[in-house]
């Protein structure tokens, strides 16, 4: 065993974690976009920035509470395939701002278990970039693993 062999389990053993998260999101995601609307309200809406060592990183930071049948519930999930974090302060920011601290919304709960929500049904082009980039680990993992 060499170190290309461990290195590649490494990489190809990573992209299958993400790709698996991936897989699920998009599963969920489709699921979705049957659930129930319901009245909600934005409890609190904003960007959260951390330090990384590329720079500054931005994260929605978003919670809502909504009723359904007499019953009041909170959320914090955007959306089940949208990875809220980013390099570019922008994208959540118009995020903040599609969903701004007091707004009404409409919440959408899956009918079977109404505490899992979401504020935006379906999935979007980032569970795909992230199984594109899952698949890429995949392939470099298996290539380093038989090149040894």
């Amino acid at each position: 065993m060499t170190v290309n062999f461990f290195c590649g389990a490494l990489f190809a053993g990573i992209g299958v974690y993400f790709l698996a998260q991936a897989l699920v999101s998009i599963y969920d995601a489709r699921q979705s976009r049957h659930w129930l609307s319901a009245p909600g309200r934005i409890v609190d809406s904003l960007v959260h920035e951390q330090s990384g060592v590329d720079g500054p990183g931005y994260s929605v930071q978003i919670r809502y509470v909504y009723t359904v049948a007499g019953l009041e519930y909170v959320g914090n999930r955007a959306s089940f395939a949208n990875f809220m974090q980013s390099s570019g302060r922008g994208r959540a920011e118009r995020f903040v701002r599609r969903f701004p601290k007091g707004a009404s919304v409409n919440v959408y709960h899956d009918p079977d278990e109404p505490n899992e929500s979401v504020l935006v049904t379906g999935f979007n082009r980032d569970v795909l970039g992230v199984s594109v980039l899952s698949l890429t680990f995949i392939a470099i993992g298996t290539w380093a693993m038989t090149a040894a």
